[in-house]
């Protein structure tokens, strides 16, 4: 495939995700906490650097959580169908581990009750 037409659907999924209801929210802790952060600049990061897209909530989740120590990429999630995007993160905290998800989407909860079925298939 060539790379202009790798383009063409890149750019065509960043205005879709951009001229709908959709937004980021950062899961963590079974709350959905609403973020204004751009999904294009996101799903820009996480080809160069998966880790990426997590530093630019990570001010976010420490001041929910305390001094992250580390984090590693633990899953992802695309539904073209609904243009609904799942990055899950598992950090080191000093009481243990913790997921944090970025969910990009019109209805979270739907994004995320279908990753985690995704995942049971992975299995």
């Amino acid at each position: 495939m060539s790379n202009r037409v790798i383009l063409y659907g890149y750019l065509n999924i960043c205005w879709i995700l951009m001229t709908t209801k959709r937004r980021l929210y950062i899961y963590l802790l079974d709350r959905f906490i609403p973020s204004d952060l751009p999904i294009g600049e996101l799903i820009e990061l996480i080809d160069e650097d998966p880790i990426a897209p997590f530093n630019m909530v990570k001010a976010i989740v420490e001041d929910e959580i305390g001094h992250i120590q580390d984090v590693r990429l633990y899953g992802r999630y695309f539904d073209p169908s609904e243009m609904d995007v799942v990055i899950e993160y598992l950090i080191k905290v000093s009481f243990g581990e913790v997921s944090v998800k970025l969910i990009y989407s019109e209805d979270p909860r739907r994004a995320l009750l279908k990753y985690y079925a995704s995942e049971r298939r992975a299995r």
